[in-house]
């Protein structure tokens, strides 16, 4: 009996390892693919270790550092994707992915508030479940009317025609993981504030935001990390002003002689990011979803 169960962690465990590798090697070769001259990568037999010691050109490179890149050390442009701003479409990123987390917190927050505290009709709960259908529906098919009416409205090329899609792609989620995370709130709380002539603007700031803490933490990763990895849309709706960093990386991958190296290091300048971010919001990212998307 010991012998299975003991058997049975052992396969769970290889399988965890399976997984985290198949998950992690890919990311740890890319960014020692940024510590790596350009002549090394592209060479037989293969090698995952640099044969020589690392080195810093690439970032260096992408920095703004230095404004040129050796030949004689495999690259084959002088300046490869020297046309592409690399900075400023990052910030270009960051700015839109928190602008969407700040707009998506505060619209989501006060619909599930709504729906967890408003009289049960059968309408509202329609609009709850209209809702999760609509994030089912494939993006794709919302680019070509949201192209129209963003060139109408003269957004395109605009945070504005950025955050104002993301966030709707986000809301609904959003909204289900903070509406089960306020029905735990005990109604008692409110009820005692309004007894000591609190309003609902007062309860709402005050109470409810501080207690739902940590789905806001999830639902702002959450958000954001949608918001920072997003292409479609970015590519169809901006096209030098607002160009996001995801856009960047794909016209570099389009260059006719790529350098390996250098899309290596800006592929990994695009997780770095998000990665902070999450690691701030780690706590509060796993109690948001194991605690606020069940309801109680």
């Amino acid at each position: 009996m010991r012998s299975n169960k003991f058997i049975k962690r052992l396969v769970i465990a290889i399988l965890y390892i399976c997984i985290i590798a198949f998950i992690l090697v890919p990311i740890f070769f890319m960014i020692l693919t940024t510590l790596r001259y350009e002549n090394e990568v592209a060479v037989r037999p293969f090698t995952l270790l640099p044969r020589s010691s690392l080195t810093l050109i690439n970032w260096l490179f992408i920095t703004g550092a230095i404004t040129e890149l050796p030949a004689e050390l495999g690259y084959r442009w002088i300046r490869p994707g020297s046309h592409l701003d690399i900075q400023s479409t990052l910030i270009n990123s960051i700015a839109v992915s928190s602008l969407t987390v700040m707009l998506t917190l505060t619209s989501s927050s006060l619909a599930a508030y709504q729906l967890a505290r408003g009289k049960r009709t059968a309408g509202k709960e329609s609009v709850y479940i209209i809702l999760l259908i609509l994030k089912m529906i494939p993006t794709v098919i919302m680019l070509l009317p949201l192209y129209l009416i963003f060139k109408q409205l003269g957004l395109l090329d605009t945070y504005g025609s950025l955050i104002l899609p993301y966030s709707a792609l986000q809301i609904p989620v959003s909204i289900w993981i903070l509406r089960g995370f306020i029905e735990k709130i005990p109604k008692e709380v409110e009820e005692s504030a309004l007894i000591d002539g609190a309003s609902k603007l007062i309860i709402y700031t005050r109470i409810i935001i501080p207690l739902i803490a940590p789905a806001l933490g999830a639902v702002a990763v959450y958000s954001f990390l949608g918001a920072f990895g997003e292409f479609l849309y970015a590519t169809t709706f901006t096209s030098r002003a607002a160009r996001t960093f995801t856009v960047t990386i794909s016209e570099f991958a389009r260059e006719d002689n790529m350098t390996y190296t250098i899309l290596c290091t800006v592929g990994t300048m695009s997780i770095i990011p998000g990665t902070l971010f999450a690691i701030l919001f780690n706590k509060l990212l796993i109690r948001g979803l194991t605690a606020g998307a069940v309801k109680g």
